[in-house]
């Protein structure tokens, strides 16, 4: 399906064959020029404490070359880019880049948002911990760039581990405190076990509800992710995929 692709390694010597600790995977469209600033951010020895690589694969943006994004060569992580042929929309798009991580664990992140690599990484390192945990949600906040300044995040939570038994907990919590259900690190194995497309609810509470079968479920207070509210190179504000996608309210959901 991809008519263009790279992928590239870190200059590490690792064999291709090893398999990354974490996939960070990146759905985009017509945003090459917020998302090169991120995937730069992330080329340093220091952005997190294990091999990891990142996925980016473009919906066929019809103006959009992503030329910067396709010549990308990091050097402290693996990468892939692809630009599909034909535009398969929000949510198909999403699936398959997740379905593209080689590593371990896997988190999805937009393209025009940031990760908080200090937070993902003791959340990759907790769940290195229990083998039983299939996914960790966590706090995110709104984060302005242009102030350089949080301007919004999610109350504190109480991190708590869930399974079968009480499996309306995780999903009790995430409603309750707007934390967003599709923003978490998983476990790729499991992952790819519980995915479920579904044009009929919304995609991470019925994969919520699958990855119980499998393991646990884990909250965690960190804020590891943030939705980025401005940036310094773009329109403010600014139309994001969310506000297309039909849902009213957050009940709805």
């Amino acid at each position: 399906m991809a008519i263009e692709s790279a992928r590239r390694r870190t200059d590490d010597a690792r064999p291709p064959t090893d398999r990354p600790t974490l996939s960070i995977c990146i759905p985009t469209y017509q945003r090459g020029h917020l998302l090169i600033d991120g995937l730069t951010a992330l080329d340093r020895a220091d952005a997190l404490p294990f091999p990891f690589e990142v996925i980016v694969v473009d919906d066929a943006s019809p103006t959009d070359r992503y030329e910067r994004v396709r010549a990308l060569a990091p050097r402290h992580y693996g990468y892939e880019f692809l630009r599909l042929e034909r535009n398969l929309g929000v949510f198909p798009n999403l699936w398959g880049t997740l379905r593209r991580a080689r590593g371990t664990f896997c988190v999805y992140l937009a393209d025009d948002d940031r990760l908080v690599p200090d937070a993902l990484a003791a959340m990759v390192s907790a769940m290195q911990a229990d083998p039983q945990v299939c996914v960790t949600y966590g706090r995110w906040e709104g984060y302005d760039l242009v102030q350089d300044a949080a301007v919004q995040d999610v109350p504190p939570i109480e991190p708590t581990t869930f399974d079968r038994t009480a499996a309306a907990g995780p999903l009790e919590n995430l409603l309750k405190r707007f934390i967003l259900p599709e923003n978490a690190v998983y476990r790729t194995d499991a992952l790819a076990r519980a995915l479920f497309p579904s044009t009929v609810f919304f995609w991470p509470f019925v994969l919520m509800e699958r990855l119980l079968r499998l393991g646990s479920i884990c909250l965690s207070n960190r804020i590891f992710y943030r939705g980025i509210t401005r940036h310094a190179n773009d329109a403010y504000p600014r139309l994001t995929a969310g506000a297309k996608l039909g849902f009213d309210h957050w009940d709805s959901m």
